[in-house]
């Protein structure tokens, strides 16, 4: 049968790699960082009759100077003249199979070397490998796909059906996603907090703010705020308290301890006033009577009883 090798774009200098399965005269080609130890996993999947010894790899380093091949050769593949035969790899037998060989003298220190792998089965099974310079690497493989015989939209060398993303990872890390739009970049501003650092309002409405509470709502926190008497008529009126520690003090003479029932303390005119005038109007106008102030018996209206009490006191002295 005609053997056709399809081959990927060389990928640089990793530690491991792994193939998506390789159809019969199928080639990857990658590069391996390291030596020299190489180390080499073959999965036959449904392949019951399959060997590892059926991969050909040509190793070459950077030069394009051929190190060394292995495997067999069903699909014409020619190793470059002058390369040699290396038998490092899989036992004449079927089955999966591992291990690791030590090429000193083949792959030295840190240099990059090219691999191109192909899968000399032709019996129409796919197999898988790995190749790998770092055991602690090989959980995290990148997958190489042969380039011509699948999909690849995004052209990253692996086949859509494998690939973990069609596209492009966004700084959120989701797959095609739309980046950071959101208030908070990735993600909007969680519920209850008022801003991206997790911090809440506090009782002042000021986001990530100290203050605990503030009963009297007037904009100062309860912490900070100085107790005292707030009323101006009391007798220990306190102009700096911002909060009525129910210590007023009414009883000073003079001041509002002073006045009889129906008169308050004014604090401009420093005496006693009729807490209900006789008269609405101001001096000098015309008399309008304040009904509230003859409503004696404070019943909400001015009747014949409050006409009574007024005749009861008619004559006195107001002392």
């Amino acid at each position: 049968m005609l053997c056709v090798g399809f081959t990927s774009l060389s990928l640089f200098g990793q530690t491991c790699y792994t193939s998506a399965q390789l159809g019969g005269c199928e080639t990857m080609e990658f590069s391996l960082n390291g030596g020299p130890l190489v180390g080499f996993i073959y999965e036959q999947g449904d392949c019951g009759g399959c060997w590892a010894s059926d991969v050909f790899v040509i190793v070459e380093d950077q030069s394009g100077t051929c190190v060394f091949y292995e495997g067999y050769n069903n699909c014409g593949t020619t190793a470059p003249e002058g390369c040699a035969y290396q038998g490092a790899w899989g036992p004449d037998a079927g089955g999966d199979y591992s291990g690791e060989s030590d090429l000193t003298g083949l792959l030295n220190g840190d240099d990059v070397w090219d691999f191109t792998v192909t899968n000399s089965y032709t019996g129409g099974y796919t197999p898988a490998y790995t190749f790998y310079t770092d055991p602690d690497g090989v959980d995290n493989c990148t997958t190489v796909a042969p380039t011509g015989d699948c999909d690849d939209v995004d052209a990253d060398d692996i086949c859509d059906d494998v690939d973990d993303c069609v596209g492009a990872y966004d700084d959120c890390g989701v797959c095609n996603g739309p980046g950071e739009i959101y208030a908070c970049g990735c993600s909007e501003i969680p519920a209850g907090d008022c801003d991206c650092n997790g911090n809440q309002l506090d009782a002042l409405g000021v986001c990530g703010g100290s203050c605990g509470a503030d009963i009297n709502a007037n904009g100062l926190c309860d912490d900070s705020e100085i107790s005292g008497c707030t009323d101006p008529t009391g007798c220990n009126y306190d102009p700096t308290a911002t909060l009525s520690d129910g210590t007023c003090d009414y009883s000073c003479c003079p001041g509002p301890g002073c006045c009889h029932d129906g008169t308050v303390w004014n604090l401009e005119f420093q005496q006693c006033v009729i807490q209900d005038p006789a008269f609405l109007n101001d001096p000098g106008e015309i008399a309008e009577l304040n009904p509230c102030y003859y409503d004696t018996d404070e019943n909400g209206i001015v009747d014949v009883n409050d006409m009574l009490n007024l005749l009861s006191v008619f004559g006195s002295s107001c002392e």
